[in-house]
């Protein structure tokens, strides 16, 4: 796919973002740019007001809506492996690289790993 170079954030001019409302009815409230590598995954946190995003640089990034104020950034790992998929969950964020899955804390914290060696 194609990488996100920074990405914009817009809601509906009547205050609540609808799939159905027209891209003229939304106006954008911030734009999102990555601190190093182009990002290239997105994912809506289910229990905060969160999204999080990906570089291939092996980071991963918290931003805040509606503002899209930077929140949380911190390595996908020890090596900083690209992220190739995030999983916002209620509990915190999964993260899989070529070699492993990560369960960390929105904060950054990793609480869990699965790694296969080779």
């Amino acid at each position: 796919g194609e990488e996100l170079i920074g990405f914009q954030l817009a809601i509906a001019a009547a205050g609540v973002a609808s799939a159905k409302a027209p891209m003229e009815d939304l106006q954008v409230i911030g734009t999102i740019q990555p601190s190093e590598a182009p990002l290239h995954l997105v994912g809506f946190d289910p229990g905060e007001e969160l999204l999080w995003s990906a570089s291939q640089a092996g980071m991963v990034y918290a931003h805040l809506m509606l503002s899209g104020a930077p929140h949380v950034a911190f390595r996908t790992d020890r090596e900083m492996s690209p992220a190739v998929a995030v999983f916002p969950h209620s509990s915190g964020l999964v993260t899989l690289t070529y070699a492993a899955a990560h369960f960390i804390s929105r904060g950054g914290v990793e609480l869990a790993e699965v790694r296969h060696e080779s």
